[in-house]
């Protein structure tokens, strides 16, 4: 799987759209947030969590948006937003609560940590948190109950 998404990645980042084209959303429908979803809590720094169901051709996956970050929760469908950010993982680190996170650089500014945890996969992707603000972010990553 990785590698198929590092393949995906080595496309988008030179330019070029995958064989199928590019890969856009079906529907976009405003939802509560689920059990079980990675997220930070019904708040961040004062921005409320508002859950988006995001279907795909290729598959559905959830976002909470808290305004400056966007947490996408998935399986084995990694979004577009998430793959475009993605490159070689710049750091790997453990998280205080169990998981492990890998932080990514990617085009136009925008910046990516995978979290895996309780083998539940998210990224939290931001173009306008740096670097600390989002591995502090992934440390308050937590399922929701």
């Amino acid at each position: 799987m990785r590698l198929a998404v590092a393949a995906l990645v080595t496309l988008v980042l030179a330019g070029a759209a995958p064989a199928a084209g590019p890969v856009r959303a079906r529907s976009e429908t405003p939802i509560a947030v689920p059990r079980g979803v990675l997220w930070l809590g019904p708040s961040y720094r004062g921005n409320a969590a508002r859950a988006t169901r995001v279907r795909f051709e290729e598959g559905t996956v959830v976002k909470i948006d808290y305004q400056l970050l966007a947490v996408w929760n998935y399986h084995t469908f990694v979004p577009p937003p998430v793959v475009a950010a993605e490159s070689t993982a710049v750091q790997t680190y453990p998280l205080r609560t169990g998981g492990t996170a890998r932080f990514y650089l990617g085009p136009r500014g925008t910046a990516v940590v995978e979290v895996d945890k309780g083998g539940r996969t998210a990224a939290l992707v931001s173009r306008y948190a740096g670097k600390v603000d989002l591995v502090e972010a992934s440390q308050q990553v937590r399922t929701k109950p």
